[in-house]
């Protein structure tokens, strides 16, 4: 545990020091005396690898931070990803990563969780372990605790992480949570209770760790890596999935089902949650309104893993949303879901916030609104009067394409949105599109430049003079990834000279002086998708790439292409098998050791339906 003193000299001339040094308001942790006085306290260090602004800006972090910590038998504090200045000062001084609440190093704690939202930050995960004092390799770590676990978006494929993991947790935590630090609270009390010698031995030290272990793969949700192994085709592909561990000696392999919240509303929904020191990405009021999709579009990862969907109460939202503005005093509530205005109640619960009589002025934002009247007449709601701007996602430019992704958004309703929200007075739009979707031609590139250059017209037609010179379109490209549990898992991705090319052809046909266009690095885009898709031979490629430096792979500055076709190349790996090879529908796949819920079978039909230019309405699984 650090004192004032010495986070004071690491602070010195660091870039943003309100990155670490805690004491936030709404701070949840127990203090010291109660930890001292209390041993058995089982002490979980929840980890978001990433910069603190990021980090703060995750509700799920928040989320579970509330859960543990209103359990008196347990802890959390926060830890987030140090900046290179920060990092390079805790290295040369040798001071190990440690919490913000209590400032207690890494390795002291009984748990430490990461939240592994998304591919590129996996680098950072391996980093925040080893400043932590820790082996990077959960089978180097010899001490019974701390165990170090992941969850999160990207964990629904565990391989590429699991060599550096004692167990994930797959799907919802809010349940699984308390039941993991219940059973290490067990272990923990034997192991302070323990008089003998025998867990002096190394041996039934590890005998011990394996027990407990095995007793967390009883919950639903946890995966255990060290008792599963891949099997190998001479090609590389997998031949079988094979269970090679646990106190129970099974043989045959036991499908992990993912952890399901079933009642949205058994949680109270969060409206007291840590304001950071500083200002962070998303700085604002997070409210969760609904969780799960029923869109099913072909190549969302998102809307088929967080099904079935499941929509909070109205009336404990508008009461927990003016309560979490009151009390954090934020001028800005975000109502957050993956299709937010799906939300049934939606003209309610903003009309209700916002007119409540209580604030001077509050700011509403929607993430994932649809383009249709009804979402305009929501921002109508929420921008009266400032017209900041409006996103809409088509994804693919023409109709065609959008059948086969089953984006449900028609030319016309397209033409007949934008329309509507030039005659009512906007004037920024954002568009989002994907390049290298499946059966993609040649025709759906241009119809990208054809659909913007309709609505510079458009917009011509309805705004008068002073108001279309002020017209301001972002057009901003993402490459496609094929994700697993989608329709499109089997897909390959469109080679990185290939991508560059439609980019260039895109760049050529909007020139319009009203258009910016934007697009991610094609590079990167192909590093996410070898470990989307990737097996277990990926975290030799993810130790070799954080050896040679990497860090912070999804900021633009710091991600570096050549040095990871470098790792890939250490590791004896070819990115290509996992990004521009189309996988064999009978192929068995890494993450079919995880049941989500929705049978293979049905990932086969859509994909088989997409590849007919089939679209059908109807969703059920």
């Amino acid at each position: 545990m650090l004192d004032p003193a010495e986070i004071g000299a690491l602070l010195e001339n660091i870039e943003k020091p309100g990155r670490y040094i805690g004491n936030e308001f709404g701070i949840k942790s127990k203090n010291p005396d109660y930890l001292l006085k209390n041993p058995a306290t089982v002490n979980t260090a929840l980890v978001f690898p990433d910069v603190y602004e990021v980090g703060m800006s995750n509700l799920g972090l928040q989320i579970l931070y509330k859960i543990i910590n209103s359990n008196p038998l347990f802890n959390a504090e926060r830890a987030f990803s140090p900046w290179p200045d920060f990092e390079d000062r805790l290295r040369k001084s040798k001071t190990k990563l440690f919490s913000l609440e209590n400032r207690i190093f890494l390795d002291c704690f009984d748990l430490i969780g990461f939240n592994a939202a998304h591919e590129m930050l996996y680098t950072n995960i391996l980093n925040a372990i080893d400043l932590s004092g820790l082996s990077i390799r959960s089978l180097e770590r010899k001490a019974l605790f701390p165990l170090v676990c992941c969850g999160g978006s990207s964990a629904v494929n565990p391989w590429p992480l699991s060599a550096f993991m004692d167990f994930m947790v797959i799907g919802d935590g809010e349940h699984v949570i308390s039941q993991i630090l219940g059973i290490i609270s067990n272990y923990k009390e034997k192991y302070l209770n323990n008089s003998s010698n025998y867990l002096k031995s190394p041996a039934n030290l590890q005998q011990v760790k394996k027990e407990m272990l095995f007793g967390l793969s009883s919950i639903e949700g946890v995966f255990v890596p060290s008792f599963y192994s891949l099997v190998y085709n001479s090609d590389n592909t997998i031949k079988k999935i094979i269970h090679t561990g646990g106190s129970s000696g099974i043989t045959g392999v036991k499908k992990i089902r993912k952890a399901v919240l079933k009642d949205i509303d058994s949680f109270d929904t969060l409206s007291d949650p840590v304001v950071p020191n500083i200002q962070t990405v998303h700085d604002r009021l997070n409210i969760e309104i609904m969780r799960g999709c029923g869109r099913g579009c072909r190549f969302c990862q998102a809307g088929f893993t967080y099904r079935p969907l499941r929509q909070k109460k109205v009336k404990n939202l508008i009461e927990k949303s003016i309560e979490g503005l009151l009390k954090t005093g934020y001028d800005e509530i975000s109502f957050t879901s993956l299709s937010s205005s799906d939300y049934k109640e939606l003209k309610k619960l903003i009309e209700k916030v916002t007119e409540s009589g209580l604030f001077e002025k509050i700011s509403v934002s929607l993430p994932s609104l649809r383009l249709d009247s009804f979402s305009l007449e929501i921002a109508e709601i929420i921008q009266s009067g400032r017209k900041t701007g409006l996103t809409f996602a088509p994804e693919a430019g023409s109709q065609r394409l959008r059948d086969i992704i089953k984006k449900d958004i028609s030319a016309d309703e397209l033409r007949e949105s934008i329309r509507a929200a030039f005659l009512k007075g906007w004037t920024k739009v954002k568009l989002y599109f994907m390049l290298g979707l499946p059966f993609e031609t040649d025709d759906d590139i241009k119809a990208i430049a054809e659909t913007t250059n309709e609505i510079i017209y458009i917009a011509k037609q309805c705004l008068d003079k002073r108001s279309f010179s002020r017209l301001q379109i972002s057009v901003s490209i993402n490459a496609f990834c094929p994700k697993p549990f989608t329709p499109f898992q089997w897909c390959a991705q469109e080679n990185i000279f290939k991508l560059e090319e439609k980019i260039r052809a895109l760049q050529q046909s909007i020139s319009s002086r009203f258009v910016r266009l934007h697009w991610n690095s094609p590079e990167k885009s192909s590093i996410e998708c070898a470990f989307s898709r990737g097996d277990s031979r990926l975290p030799d490629v993810i130790e070799a790439a954080w050896k040679k430096g990497a860090r912070f792979d999804n900021w633009t500055d710091y991600f570096d292409y050549g040095l990871w076709v470098q790792s890939f190349s250490i590791a004896g790996a070819d990115p290509g098998f996992y990004t521009t090879r189309q996988y064999g529908l009978d192929e068995v796949l890494p993450w079919d050791v995880i049941d989500i819920g929705i049978k293979k079978d049905y990932f086969i039909k859509e994909f088989n339906k997409a590849a007919a230019g089939i679209r059908l309405n109807d969703n059920k699984i």
